[in-house]
């Protein structure tokens, strides 16, 4: 659950060191689930840290026709190595990435919406619906786009690699969507 009880501005306005117990899980658990802005024109709470040798970029989004946007076409963290506004000579992630064969089945999503009154009913639907959603996310969203990184000959790589990307997504019990990505 996401604390709303501060007035987030619309972009982050202070750097953040990342914890020491950061985990590329799909949860804001290491940040309290407390976020350091909220983007009003794309409806997503954000917080963006580092370490000496880590970015890392974790959003949080409420809307169901935002999820469904990323999670169909992904989110491209666009990290500009060289201070410079010139896009040509970033590095760009993109996750997920998938072919359009592997497109996930989005409309189990309504479903969100359609959560019973009762208290107890809600929660056990929106748990059902969350694992579900999960194990369809895990089965199908495994690839990174990856642009700007010398040392990786592929534009696509796995969520599994070796090559100090990370990136994953998952829906907590509110059906909510939280979004890790790591670039080292």
């Amino acid at each position: 659950m996401v604390t709303f009880g501060q007035k987030l501005p619309n972009v982050q306005q202070a750097g953040l060191r990342i914890p020491g117990n950061i985990k590329i899980d799909g949860k804001a658990n290491e940040w309290n689930n407390k976020f350091q802005a909220y983007n009003k024109s794309t409806e997503i709470f954000y917080t963006i840290a580092n370490s000496n040798n880590d970015l890392y970029l974790i959003l949080y989004a409420i809307n169901t026709s935002i999820i469904k946007k990323i999670i169909q076409g992904g989110v491209s963290f666009t990290i500009n190595i060289q201070g410079e506004n010139n896009i040509k000579n970033s590095v760009v992630i993109t996750y997920p990435h998938y072919d359009n064969e592997n497109k996930p089945y989005s409309a189990v999503l309504s479903s969100r919406s359609e959560l019973a009154n009762d208290i107890t009913q809600n929660d056990t639907r929106a748990d059902s619906l969350m694992k579900a959603l999960n194990k369809q996310l895990a089965s199908r969203l495994k690839m990174i786009g990856v642009e700007g990184v010398k040392a990786i000959e592929d534009s696509v790589i796995s969520v599994y690699n070796n090559d100090g990307i990370k990136a994953v997504g998952l829906f907590d019990t509110q059906l909510n969507y939280t979004y890790d990505c790591l670039y080292r």
